[in-house]
């Protein structure tokens, strides 16, 4: 609710608190790692996601190839999201702008 009002500090400061206290609850560190990136921080959404960087979850993947897209490294995150589709993740590659993917299947 905090996000869709705008509130995009106190979501996270919220959502910080979760992750800290039910570290493998695998939805709010999404949710966190995506407003992280939302917010243009793609080093603190590296860090949220750090304890679960060798997840098989196609959700993670992609938050991973967000975060490589955002650092501008098409290698890695090409590696990601082939990783995602290979996990039978071609669903969750809607949370990537078409464009981007392309491009970095591209380079």
């Amino acid at each position: 609710m905090a996000v869709a009002a705008g509130y995009m500090d106190s979501a996270a400061a919220l959502l910080n608190v979760v992750v800290f206290r039910f570290p493998y609850l695998m939805d709010a560190r999404l949710l966190l790692a995506d407003l992280r990136l939302r917010q243009n921080s793609p080093q603190h959404a590296a860090n949220v996601m750090q304890l679960v960087q060798d997840s098989q979850d196609a959700r993670a993947m992609i938050i991973f190839a967000r975060i490589a897209l955002a650092k501008k490294d098409q290698a890695t995150a090409r590696k990601y999201i082939e990783r995602a589709l290979k996990a039978g993740g071609g669903e969750e590659l809607r949370a990537l702008d078409k464009a981007l993917a392309l491009k970095s299947m591209d380079d």
